[in-house]
């Protein structure tokens, strides 16, 4: 499979549209460093490597070489990224061990948590909390109807947007797919949507309102937007989608990092 489609793969994987990803036939294929490095970003996202299994260890090997290569001919990135990445993964080796802490502040590190790791007792655990989170009335057998907002994340190249969703879970105990909010109502309306969480209403405090006067100055046009501020007033949200999910029930997090400047030594 060419990284893209792998790529594609493991993101359906973390997200909880697709149940794992076949990683075994490439470990023996795999022989170009930064191959191997990109794929052991991947495996472990999706929570699939593991030091336990022969064939995982061997590939962590030719990881491992690959660091110490890279550490020799001054090559940071690879070699900060790798040995951390096999440290996170539980290897023990001395020479790893301490090439993890010399690399410990470099920069790039912050890769290896680029995409937020799921792990499988964890994805097993949202399946079975999405089917047990609605209660039976024991009088009259109705099931309580209740809502939330959730907030989908877009990526396009450089550009991040995120937009509200109204979902009501019912009898079947599941968040349905839920529905477009429109921000006017968000802004004109708010207290209508009475389940709203504090840092929601930080979120919605972001909408930005601009008016385009219309021709011979007859009334105007309003138009809402979420911008920067809203990304950031949503780190830490607890349901945050990509918005391409054909199911919203695997969040992602959105975290603050510095701005950074990468040096490599040729």
């Amino acid at each position: 499979l060419s990284i893209q489609i792998q790529l594609q793969h493991g993101f359906n994987v973390i997200q909880g549209q697709q149940k794992n990803i076949a990683h075994k036939p490439l470990l023996h294929h795999l022989v170009d460093p930064y191959e191997v490095l990109f794929y052991s970003l991947i495996f472990y996202w999706c929570d699939v490597l593991s030091l336990s299994n022969e064939y995982d260890e061997r590939f962590l090997d030719r990881l491992k070489t690959f660091c110490f290569q890279a550490d020799k001919v001054g090559a940071l990135l690879y070699a900060a990224v790798g040995a951390t990445l096999l440290q996170k993964l539980g290897m023990q080796d001395n020479k790893i061990k301490r090439l993890a802490v010399k690399y410990k502040n470099a920069p790039c590190i912050h890769l290896v948590d680029l995409v937020p790791r799921v792990e499988k007792w964890e994805r097993a655990l949202m399946a079975l909390t999405q089917i047990n989170s609605s209660e039976t009335d024991s009088n009259s057998g109705a099931v309580s109807v209740e809502s939330r907002m959730v907030w989908l994340l877009s990526l396009n190249g450089n550009y991040a947007s995120i937009e509200p969703r109204e979902q009501k879970i019912g009898k079947s105990g599941r968040w349905t797919k839920g529905r477009p909010v429109a921000l006017k109502r968000l802004v004109n309306e708010r207290d209508s949507f009475d389940y709203l969480t504090d840092q929601d209403n930080r979120i919605c405090n972001q909408i930005e309102v601009e008016y385009e006067q219309s021709y011979y100055n007859y009334g105007r046009t309003e138009h809402f937007s979420l911008e920067n501020d809203a990304l950031i007033a949503a780190i830490g949200h607890p349901h945050v989608y990509w918005a391409n999910a054909e199911k919203y029930d695997t969040p992602i997090t959105i975290n603050k990092s510095e701005p950074q400047l990468l040096s490599e030594v040729s």
